[in-house]
């Protein structure tokens, strides 16, 4: 990268107002909520006053507003802040397979040391309570019981520093499980993302066999949003992301599962429900997002959106290819019958 081009963090701060003018605003907005003038409030203030970010600033203003607005509320939006700037390096399968197998024989070393050292204590006892000749056991007591006594000492030392270290693999298993979650989490919207959908969705399958009962598949695709990122910018189109994703989030429930499968495609999985129902739900969150708009601080008028989608049920012992075929084809019905509808495989 050269000199003259700023880093990606730079330039989502490059503004036309003067950097002066925003602070002096942030500033003065912390007077006027009585709040303290340290990191958290100010960057979260900041984000607010230049809008680069729609849906956060929005979010923002909302709590603004309905005096909603404090310490913990502004940690939330800075945590939240941080998350799109930090990518998260997940252990591979092979570290929890190392893991698993160093803590293992760990544990076996540990139990038969300790086994072994009980037995040697024991053998010691009774070899120095028998007869035996008086030599014998001057020598016994004096030459090796030290050294028996020193070798279980230093063993017994060894196992501290061994229960410490199986500690921390235990540890260290607990944090790779809650990666192993995360690395199924798309880190824009926090919804699942395409591997947990693929697993999720596997898994749905069966338990439909299982059940006998099926379930409903829904694919959304936001409208132009190609348009959206080409006239707004790309932090305006991950804005609109986030936002579609919240919308989705608040018309499921239950069991229902949602998650982002590609730039600007969301799957939605609603077990035990029928075709007319999932068909229904897939308008209700169609009419949800059409009624929403994000401000954008560049334009006058907000940001309006729309999302076309495509349903299909699962056919008991189907490949899930077909599944997904078919939802993608009444995808594509409702994008060349005009956009913003749903359609379903019944269409087809």
């Amino acid at each position: 990268m050269s000199l003259s081009t700023p880093p990606p963090l730079f330039k989502r701060y490059q503004t036309p107002s003067s950097s002066t003018d925003i602070t002096q605003q942030v500033l003065s907005t912390l007077t006027d909520l009585g709040l303290e003038s340290n990191p958290i409030h100010f960057s979260v203030l900041y984000e607010w006053v230049i809008q680069c970010d729609p849906f956060l600033s929005n979010e923002i203003e909302q709590a603004l507003t309905e005096q909603h607005y404090s310490d913990q509320t502004a940690e939330i939006f800075y945590m939240d802040l941080i998350a799109q700037f930090l990518g998260l390096h997940i252990p591979s399968e092979e570290v929890e397979h190392l893991l698993n197998g160093l803590q293992s024989r760990l544990d076996d070393w540990q139990n038969t040391t300790q086994n072994q050292s009980k037995a040697i204590k024991k053998g010691m006892a009774q070899l120095l309570s028998s007869p035996m000749p008086e030599q014998s056991k001057h020598t016994l007591s004096r030459q090796l019981l030290p050294l028996i006594q020193a070798i279980l000492a230093n063993t017994a030392q060894l196992q501290k520093a061994v229960g410490a270290s199986s500690f921390e693999i235990r540890r260290l298993k607990q944090a790779l499980k809650e990666a192993h979650a995360l690395s199924r989490v798309d880190e824009l919207t926090k919804l699942a993302n395409r591997k947990g959908f693929n697993e999720t969705l596997n898994l749905m399958a069966q338990e439909a066999l299982q059940l006998q009962a099926s379930f409903a598949f829904i694919m959304l695709d936001i409208d132009y949003f190609k348009k959206i990122n080409d006239a707004f910018g790309h932090p305006t189109g991950d804005s609109t992301l986030r936002y579609i994703a919240k919308l989705i989030k608040s018309e499921i429930k239950g069991k229902d599962f949602a998650a982002r499968i590609g730039g600007e495609e969301f799957a939605i999985l609603l077990p035990k429900t029928t075709y007319q129902n999932a068909l229904q739900v897939a308008d209700n969150i169609r009419l949800n997002i059409a009624s929403k708009s994000l401000k954008v601080k560049t334009h006058q008028s907000a940001l309006s959106f729309s999302v076309s989608g495509g349903v299909a049920m699962y056919q008991m012992n189907e490949p899930i290819d077909r599944l997904i075929s078919r939802a993608d084809q009444a995808l594509y019905l409702a994008k060349n019958s005009g956009r913003n509808r749903i359609k379903g495989e019944g269409s087809l």
